[in-house]
């Protein structure tokens, strides 16, 4: 049997039909993007750790966000750990929230599909809302208290 490109290529797809699709997405996704790392950019503004414009960058911005939970940036290396990667990542969404004086609780609501939203819906709350203040233990020019906590 003779392999055509007609046999291993759906050139049937309809592509026309796709992109715009697609395109409304990413559009969709973008602006998620946005608000949510604007609201990220408003907590560590608001907890004076420096350099907050690195929010807006995807990898760059877990500095400010460790710097204003009071942990060391080299506690990345936790989220290079395959399991342990989302434990830590709920404990320090917690520690955020506790330390704008809302419930830590409030993180196991990512683990449940279409509660994260919730989660995420407070989360923006807190960064634009006038009313939120940062209550964590001080400042970032205190630092962190020690490596691994």
């Amino acid at each position: 049997m003779i392999m055509t490109h007609h046999m291993w290529f759906p050139l049937y797809f309809p592509y026309r039909v796709f992109f715009p699709f697609a395109t409304f997405f990413w559009f969709i996704d973008l602006i998620i993007y946005v608000v949510v790392a604007g609201a990220f950019y408003s907590m560590f503004r608001k907890a004076g750790t420096p350099n907050a414009w690195l929010a807006f960058i995807p990898i760059a911005g877990l500095w400010p966000f460790l710097w204003t939970i009071n942990r060391s940036a080299w506690n990345v290396l936790w989220l290079f750990i395959p399991v342990v990667n989302y434990i830590i990542t709920l404990y320090w969404l917690g520690q955020l929230l506790k330390s704008f004086d809302h419930s830590p609780w409030l993180v196991l609501l990512a683990l449940f599909p279409l509660l994260n939203l919730i989660l995420l819906g407070i989360l923006i709350y807190i960064g634009y809302s006038n009313s939120v203040r940062y209550t964590g233990n001080g400042p970032y020019g205190r630092g962190p208290k020690q490596f691994f906590y």
